[in-house]
């Protein structure tokens, strides 16, 4: 949709109710070009391995409203050409002067993007990747393709061939000056607008000749500076902030499920694992081992975020599974009653005397391939082979006699990977802590040889307090693993599925203001390089600081926060804030007169196009502002920001500075100051440009003092 509504502006655009001076089948080819672009960002970057990810797909409005923005000043400079003269110099004169203003914005556009690829956030450095090829395919096509539609376009007018059909309908006699058709004689003469177009005749003797009073001036630096201020102030209250279901369409069943979450289950506290290392890396079965997990599982129980008595450890339950075999119990009056050890406690069946605790004294249940345990002919429990008394060392190894603490026992070394995997096999406790534990042999019926080979990996589970924001979820995430990195377990670390958004929201800041300088000095070199002239980039600078000021203002109006989508499109605005701006500025630095003058010269020569551009880059993400996904809809919010702020900066602000502040008028290539009516007859500029630098086009042997 977005590209019908930019492809039907641009036909209306270039229409103008006239047989040959209307350009609609050029506007067709323009938007062709920018479809190829989209074509070669999309193709080329995923040849390359990139993946696209839920951002991308906003890429082709971009590359859409930038591929138009530079298609409407080419076909501004051409029309600013005199007619009469031969094609090959009207495109010479046009791509002389307008390729200079396209190259500036599209290779600033593409070091900011490529700066971009340099972040630290996948979503962000994968995005300037297919802009930064999008943008590199946009203007070759533009410089070329579309260059060649419009000199093709050129030879059609030269020849007074209609616009609908050249190729089958004969030149077009001198009188019939007033049709829109090829046969429809003097239908459109009520409609059709002046030669040179409305908007420009209002830029040129409306707009232009009021931003030149000084109240006017005085009105416009005001307005920005409060504007500004005002802007900054409401940016200083921007949060970070990031939900899962952001990412999901409005209409997405998956929303259902979300809201049950939120209404039944809103207040549950996240789950987190602590994961330590494989049997390789860490001995789990030495003194030292036990007592460092032992810490582990009390630093994380301490920490600040960490809900009282939520954390979950398998040792701690297998410690105290072994421990048990040497306390005395009371025994209930079916069992017999009395006191014993349990490790010794027994009760009597018929002739049977068997054992209450049977895992106390015997090795792991003994069990076919498929884990099934193996039963004897009373349908009791087959252990392996005994005795195997289970009992609690010291931290020098020597055997504790019964009824010790438990905070000073430990598990035999020797016996530790046999017992463990007896606790989780054979103890109802223990299985329901059989998926804390990773064996590397997997299989149900371990052997004593399996066990040996110890386990992958283990993990401790706990519940993090309820959080309110990002600089919370932060802390919680860093304390957290500061309070594991202490206990000295190497490779332990916490997760929880949180994390790939605490992450985020810890270098989002940086990220941001990193990618926002680097693109800010890509864009200052740049300019600085082609224009030439300190004062002028510094005022394009300021322009396009303020414009990504006043686009965070917006967004905390509009009730936006700081995510990966946002700062996506604070990159783009420094790129796109510079067409508003440079073109303008590119045009005063050509031009000659007095400041006021060389002002209004710039206005008319280029605020159609950056007009045109921005308002075609607003109907292509107009559509999204209806979008049921949240990335469309930031996309709107801030784009919208871009064209209303950018177009302010570039068409008013930056003027009005350059009439108080610019340089003086530069050699060379350079557009008297003085605006003259269009002659209606040549449909040209009166001869107000001075040429002195394009070379000569064909056979033709000069072209030195052509007027434009």
């Amino acid at each position: 949709i977005g590209f019908v509504l930019i492809g039907g502006y641009a036909l209306l655009v270039f229409f103008k109710f006239h047989p040959t001076r209307s350009r609609a089948l050029l506007a067709i080819s323009g938007i062709v070009s920018c479809a190829f672009s989209v074509g070669v960002a999309y193709g080329f970057s995923t040849l390359l391995g990139f993946e696209v990810n839920p951002v991308i797909t906003v890429l082709p409005f971009i590359l859409l409203g930038i591929g138009v923005d530079d298609m409407f000043v080419l076909v501004n400079e051409l029309d600013a050409t005199d007619p009469k003269k031969p094609p090959a110099e009207r495109i010479a004169l046009a791509m002389g002067h307008a390729g200079v203003a396209i190259t500036i914005t599209s290779v600033t556009d593409l070091f900011a993007f490529a700066l971009g690829t340099t972040s630290q956030l996948p979503a962000l450095a994968t995005f300037c990747v297919f802009a930064a090829i999008g943008i590199t395919a946009d203007f070759l096509l533009q410089i070329s393709f579309f260059a060649g539609w419009m000199a093709l376009d050129a030879y059609r007018e030269a020849k007074a061939k209609p616009d609908c059909c050249p190729c089958c309908v004969p030149s077009m006699p001198d009188h019939v000056a007033t049709s829109c058709f090829c046969c429809a004689k003097n239908s459109c003469g009520l409609v059709a607008g002046p030669p040179e177009g409305r908007l420009r005749r209002a830029l040129s003797n409306w707009y232009a000749p009021a931003l030149s009073k000084k109240p006017v001036k005085v009105a416009v630096i005001v307005v920005a500076v409060a504007w500004a201020g005002i802007s900054g102030w409401c940016a200083s209250n921007l949060k970070q902030d990031f939900q899962f279901r952001w990412f999901v369409n409005d209409d997405a069943e998956l929303q259902k499920v979300f809201d049950v979450q939120d209404n039944y289950y809103g207040q549950n506290s996240p789950p987190v694992n602590i994961i330590t290392p494989g049997s390789a890396a860490f001995d789990y079965s030495t003194i030292d081992a036990q007592m460092k997990m032992n810490a582990l599982g009390a630093a994380v129980e301490a920490n600040v975020w960490i809900e009282a008595g939520s954390v979950t450890a398998w040792q701690s339950r297998f410690h105290e599974w072994v421990w048990q075999c040497g306390q005395t119990t009371e025994l209930p009056a079916a069992l017999g009653g009395g006191i014993c050890v349990r490790r010794d406690c027994t009760y009597t069946v018929g002739a049977s005397t068997l054992l209450v605790y049977p895992y106390c004294s015997l090795p792991k249940v003994l069990r076919d391939a498929g884990g099934t345990p193996l039963l004897d002919g009373s349908g009791r429990e087959l252990h392996g082979p005994g005795p195997n008394n289970k009992f609690m060392v010291d931290a020098s190894g020597a055997p504790l006699p019964d009824g010790a603490p438990l905070a000073a026992a430990f598990v035999p070394p020797g016996s530790f990977y046999a017992w463990l995997d007896q606790f989780v096999a054979d103890s109802p406790l223990g299985q329901l802590s059989a998926s804390e534990v990773v064996w590397l042999d997997t299989s149900a019926g371990r052997d004593a040889a399996a066990v040996a080979e110890g386990v992958r990996a283990t993990r401790l589970r706990a519940e993090f307090r309820t959080t309110d924001g990002a600089s919370e979820q932060i802390a919680s995430m860093e304390t957290l693993r500061e309070s594991v990195a202490s206990v000295g377990v190497p490779g332990a670390f916490p997760y929880t599925f949180g994390f790939l958004f605490y992450e985020q929201f810890k270098i989002i800041q940086r990220e941001a203001l990193l990618n926002l300088v680097l693109a800010l000095v890509a864009v200052f070199v740049i300019v600085l390089v082609i224009i030439a002239e300190i004062r002028t980039t510094l005022l394009v600078m300021l322009c396009v600081l303020l414009t990504d000021i006043d686009i965070l203002g917006l967004m905390w109006l509009w009730g936006l926060t700081i995510d990966s989508v946002a700062i996506i499109n604070l990159v783009l605005a420094v790129g796109l804030a510079v067409d508003y701006s440079a073109h303008v500025a590119h045009a005063f630095v050509a031009a000659k007169g007095t400041h006021d003058e060389r002002m209004r010269a710039a206005i008319t020569e280029m605020g159609t196009a950056v007009i045109h551009g921005a308002f075609s880059t607003f109907l292509a993400v107009l559509v999204l502002a209806f979008s049921s996904s949240y990335i469309f809809r930031v996309f709107f919010k801030q784009f919208f920001g871009i064209c209303v702020f950018g177009v302010f900066h570039g068409l008013a602000l930056l003027p009005v500075m350059l009439s108080l502040f610019g340089p003086p008028p530069t050699e060379g290539l350079s557009y008297e100051g003085k605006i003259e009516p269009r002659d209606d007859a040549k449909r040209h500029y009166k001869p107000n440009v001075q040429l002195s630098t394009v070379p000569a086009v064909g056979p033709v042997p000069s072209i030195e003092s052509l007027p434009a």
